[in-house]
């Protein structure tokens, strides 16, 4: 597994094709998703978002998996100058 973090009970890994209809069933959810600006696409915009390799300078969206490695989740990071970046996490339910 190629997971950037892992901690007993979760890992931090780039999407697979495998985690698209787990992502798209609470990301299309639009109701709970009203705050969020990664929402209601297809599968193919999605795919294409999410399955191209990223940097963390322009911004990376990775999978928070469970020890089955099934998708719990999603990270956004995105590096921001020398010493700063954010970190937006959203569970999927």
């Amino acid at each position: 597994m190629e997971y950037l973090f892992q901690t007993e009970r979760c890992g931090i890994r780039p999407f697979h094709e495998r985690d698209l209809e787990p992502f798209m069933a609470y990301r299309n959810d639009l109701d709970w998703m009203r705050y969020q600006g990664f929402k209601g696409r297809t599968r193919e915009e999605y795919a294409r978002v999410l399955l191209s390799p990223s940097e963390v300078e322009k911004g990376a969206q990775l999978a928070l998996t469970d020890r089955e490695d099934r998708l719990m989740g999603d990270l956004y990071v995105r590096e921001e100058g020398l010493r700063e970046g954010w970190l937006r996490f959203v569970h999927g339910g």
